[in-house]
């Protein structure tokens, strides 16, 4: 097998090795795909890659063992919001609960599109009464006010680049007037 190795910079000069994989089987001309966790502090706009830096490998010698590519780092987004919460009491099922968003600083004109589910974990008490569908949060059932006016649910926002976060959230339930004569 080879060794592929990430750097900062050029390796023959000054680069410092941030990252290493073994690849089996992996001649020139070949293909294998690597995932690489890069920290944040670290990144570099460009980066070195090199294969069999040993040179175990015949195949792989200075003049195709090494190429430089650009990083562009991906931020995961950072909340999520609830707008247009305005479910009355007493609605059927299917009605619209609220319209889900996320902040995310790589999104600076909210262009992005983000694929949300209902999630388990702290918070996610009532996700039981409700579905997602695309980016609107629908009620399953008719909710009364005088029993509860707050449900909790938790929601996952993935970007295009599957960058995740997380989030409890509280859906209000409106108060109508059932006494009308």
């Amino acid at each position: 097998g080879s060794s592929v190795r990430l750097f900062d910079g050029n390796p023959l000069t000054a680069g410092n090795a941030i990252a290493t994989e073994e690849v089996p089987n992996l001649a020139p001309g070949g293909e294998s795909v690597i995932t690489f966790n890069l920290p944040i502090e670290s990144w570099n706009p460009i980066l070195y890659f090199y294969v069999d830096p040993l040179q175990k490998v015949l195949e792989w010698d200075e003049t195709n063992n090494m190429l430089s590519f650009s990083v562009v780092p991906n931020y995961p987004p950072h909340g999520i919001e609830l707008g247009q919460t305005d479910l009355l009491e007493n609605q059927p099922a299917d009605s619209l609960a609220a319209v889900l968003s996320t902040l995310d600083q790589v999104d600076l004109n909210d262009t992005g599109v983000y694929q949300y589910e209902l999630v388990d974990g702290v918070g996610a008490q009532d996700n039981d009464s409700f579905r997602i569908d695309g980016d609107r949060l629908l009620s399953l059932r008719a909710f009364d006010y005088e029993e509860r006016a707050s449900y909790y649910i938790r929601v996952q926002s993935a970007d295009d680049k599957n960058a995740t976060i997380e989030q409890a959230l509280v859906v209000p339930v409106s108060n109508a007037d059932d006494h009308i004569p």
